[in-house]
């Protein structure tokens, strides 16, 4: 009786995901048949991150901040990122596990949300000196900022502390990417599209960093 019960729902399941596929594969551009198919993509991502272990998403955060481009929309200087997608389900995951959380005492802890809320209050004095378009960029990058804030608590103080092997992997990310970075500088890498360039004038000329 609980199979036969079952049997519509699983049937009218897969007709609807039938249905949707077809008409991702009727549209006419790829990137009207990419734009539909995004809801799907991200519940699919959404469900394979929050349902796994705490320090899954870690991994899809490294992997997507350095590998995917800045998405084509026209918001910042150089476009929204993917990663952001994948921080914000970081933030689900750690609220879902909640009791998975300890209060901080150490003092690097203390100095580093200090630092976070003064750079969060400047945003305030932006605003009051700069004008509303100015404090509003200036939020923006100390959110971007508070993304590293919570994943350091999150491994420090929060679901993620008992796995060691994610604090490990977030060191050599790190590493890696300071490595990256000064060989980027010295030898002066084209800027992955969608990135836009920024210099550095020196004496002995000027430098893309």
């Amino acid at each position: 009786m609980i199979e036969s019960a079952l049997r519509p729902r699983w049937l009218w399941a897969s007709i609807a995901i039938g249905a949707y596929a077809s008409l991702i594969a009727l549209m006419r551009t790829p990137l009207a048949a990419a734009t539909l198919a995004a809801p799907a993509l991200l519940l699919g991502l959404a469900w394979w991150i929050l349902s796994g272990p705490a320090n899954r998403w870690l991994i899809a955060f490294l992997c997507s901040a350095v590998l995917l481009p800045p998405l084509p929309i026209e918001l910042g200087d150089s476009g929204p990122h993917p990663c952001l997608v994948v921080a914000a389900l970081g933030l689900a995951s750690g609220l879902l596990r909640v009791g998975g959380w300890r209060v901080p005492a150490d003092g690097l802890s203390r100095a580093i949300l200090l630092l976070f809320f003064v750079l969060l209050a400047s945003a305030a004095l932006a605003a009051f000196y700069s004008g509303p378009a100015i404090a509003a960029g200036t939020l923006a990058r100390v959110i971007l900022f508070g993304i590293s804030v919570y994943l350091y608590f999150y491994i420090a103080s929060g679901p993620g502390a008992p796995e060691w092997s994610a604090a490990r992997t977030v060191f050599l990310a790190a590493s890696a990417s300071a490595l990256f970075a000064c060989v980027d500088f010295y030898f002066q890498f084209p800027a992955p599209a969608g990135f836009g360039p920024q210099y550095v004038w020196l004496d002995s000329g000027v430098y893309r960093r």
